[in-house]
């Protein structure tokens, strides 16, 4: 659960190896350090459930209470329907005190 006194780090990506995996998800890479900071992580992170990204992002967020990581459709509006991912990122916005927008390359 996420301790209110730390900053909020929030990310959105897809799990994809241009956007996340070799700078942050990959296992032993700076993410899992970075997690052991007094830091907070609100995390909008989508991508292929059967991609090695998937399993780690998961092995993480057991890890770490202070990891949250949004899916696509976890959060519900006020009719009860799943948000968009999009209106989920715009949570992981306005929640975060400061963002983190990872990728190795922009086509």
């Amino acid at each position: 659960m996420f301790d209110t006194d730390r900053p909020t780090i929030g990310v959105v990506a897809r799990l994809t190896e241009q956007k996340f995996t070799n700078l942050l998800a990959d296992k032993g890479a700076p993410l899992d350090e970075i997690l052991s900071l007094p830091i907070n992580i609100l995390m909008a992170a989508d991508g292929n459930k059967k991609s090695p990204l998937y399993a780690t992002m998961e092995e993480l967020e057991k890890k770490h209470r202070n990891l949250v990581w949004l899916r696509n459709g976890p959060l519900l509006n006020d009719k009860r329907e799943p948000l968009t991912f999009d209106a989920t990122a715009q949570l992981v916005y306005a929640s975060s005190d400061f963002l983190l927008n990872p990728a190795l390359y922009e086509p």
